[in-house]
């Protein structure tokens, strides 16, 4: 018998959250799964994790593979998946137990080729939260998935940036596999795209003829709020600049979003301005100079100057146009001071 759902699980370093991963999809109410766990070339103790957990359940398959990164690892289970669903689940999260159930319930209603959900954000102190604002319309057919839903994957404007329900992320959504492998869509690689994940749903909604959102945090996740104060990531500005480059060559085939270049424009202002605080906020173990350089680098370079010249201003507050004019005009020591003193 064909399993019902493939659940794909990258695994790479991550042993102690794993075993309440797995768990957690065992435990489902759905029980005819194909659980994938992929790993990624790990170097702790999770690769045995993982042959052991095939052992305890037969729906278990395990597939090591040499270091890749997320969105190949993920392809990696997709060529061996079965099911007629396919849900993808990060190997430090966890999922409530009837998320398949509820997912499957509404898509088989509508007819739906993906269901998306929320997500509740756990903290460094152990405290979930959840995530309020669901959005008003739940169900998009036809033309309505490239018009309306569609749009949130080539980024937000300002006034939207309120914690989106739904996310760039692949793991809080049920989809159909029939359309991923009808229409050949696999992720890209995140080691050369920042947020592969956009580009997977944004196919998605491209052959999709309706798509819902089920308004429930199933998805429970694990934020890690020291990430920003660890080593510079000297590729991420690349990566950013290339995740523009190809969103603006998707928008051929959404003719239908009438503002979607001021959303890429606005999401590459956001990245670069995330990246840059993140440099910054790495300079007690880079050093002020190699912050320093980085951060010029930024200011200067041909694409975030002509992006930030065209965006038009009055789409962001009054902090958001102070630091865009710092950045236009290369005051890279204001920049420094203003995310090391008062903003840090």
């Amino acid at each position: 018998m064909n399993p019902l759902i493939s659940v794909i699980i990258p695994v790479y370093n991550t042993a102690q959250y794993l075993n309440q991963c797995i768990e957690s999809v065992r435990h489902q109410t759905v029980e005819n799964l194909q659980i994938i766990l992929v790993d990624d070339g790990a170097t702790d103790n999770s690769p045995q994790m993982c042959d052991e957990w095939a052992k305890k359940d037969a729906r278990i398959q395990v597939i090591h593979k040499k270091n890749e990164g997320l969105g190949l690892t993920r392809n990696a289970g997709l060529n061996v998946a079965l099911g007629q669903y396919v849900s993808f689940l990060d190997s430090d999260d966890t999922l409530d137990s009837d998320t398949y159930e509820r997912c499957i319930t509404r898509m088989e209603e509508l007819g739906a080729k993906a269901c998306y959900f929320g997500r509740k954000t756990m903290d460094k102190d152990g405290k979930m939260h959840l995530n309020p604002n669901i959005p008003d319309k739940l169900v998009f057919r036809g033309n309505e998935v490239k018009a309306e839903f569609a749009k949130r994957y080539f980024g937000l404007l300002p006034a939207e940036e309120k914690v989106p329900y739904i996310q760039a992320s692949s793991c809080c959504v049920l989809y159909k596999r029939d359309i991923i492998e009808e229409n050949q869509i696999r992720f890209c690689s995140e080691r050369e795209y920042l947020s592969e994940d956009r580009f997977f749903n944004l196919d998605i909604c491209k052959a999709a003829d309706c798509v819902c959102i089920l308004p429930e945090d199933f998805y429970n996740y694990t934020y890690n709020a020291g990430s920003l104060t660890k080593k510079r990531n000297h590729t991420k500005f690349a990566r950013c600049k290339l995740l523009y480059q190809k969103l603006a060559e998707y928008t051929v085939d959404f003719p239908e979003i009438a503002d979607v270049q001021p959303r890429i424009q606005s999401l590459f202002v956001g990245y670069t301005r995330m990246i840059m605080k993140e440099d910054i906020a790495a300079i007690t173990s880079c050093g002020f100079k190699e912050v320093y350089q980085a951060v010029k680098a930024t200011c200067a370079d041909e694409m975030v100057q002509q992006i930030y010249r065209q965006i038009s201003k009055d789409l962001f507050d009054k902090n958001s146009r102070i630091y865009m004019n710092w950045v236009l005009k290369k005051r890279v020591l204001l920049l420094i001071f203003y995310y090391t003193i008062i903003k840090r």
